[in-house]
């Protein structure tokens, strides 16, 4: 059985399956990046091969996040529980590059994203998971992943 809603997220169901939860695999190259976006399950995320660096932030600074808008066509809500169909067309995706790779790439993001440059990082948290290592995170909590190896991980969505 799921937990219940988190403040956070009041609106958090858990994946609608018999068994209410998801299992993916991420497996990729060294420099792999997700970019920073929310997931609507809670997540416990194991790194199997490999490093991988977590880049974390909590829901009250979605306002920051320059999310893509949404799309104006209706989705179907029946697909993979995954997917967004709350707010479809990647609006749970950022616009903002959290793992800038030059001072230059970093400051023209300031110019271009200044509520997130202003707010997010002192609030954001990062740490390189190696192999063993598990990371909880519930719902609407932003996140992004960068691979540092060649890298393996499963999450468990509940």
């Amino acid at each position: 059985m799921s937990p219940g809603p988190p403040v956070s997220y009041p609106n958090y169901r858990p994946p609608p399956n018999e068994d209410e939860l998801v299992i993916n695999v991420w497996f990729g190259p060294k420099g792999t990046i997700s970019p920073a976006h929310t997931d609507p399950f809670f997540n416990c995320y194991a790194q199997v091969v490999g490093r991988k660096t977590v880049w974390l932030a909590p829901p009250e600074i979605t306002t920051s996040m320059y999310p893509y808008r949404p799309s104006l066509v209706d989705t179907d809500k029946t697909h993979h529980p995954a997917a967004n169909a709350t707010e479809p067309l990647m609006s749970n995706t950022s616009r903002v590059d959290v793992f800038p790779t030059s001072k230059d790439v970093q400051d023209a993001s300031k110019n271009e994203y200044p509520a997130f440059w202003n707010m997010v990082p002192a609030k954001a948290l990062s740490v390189t998971l190696d192999p063993g290592d598990l990371l909880f995170f519930p719902p609407g909590w932003w996140h992004a992943m960068r691979s540092e190896d060649v890298s393996f991980s499963v999450s468990m969505w509940f």
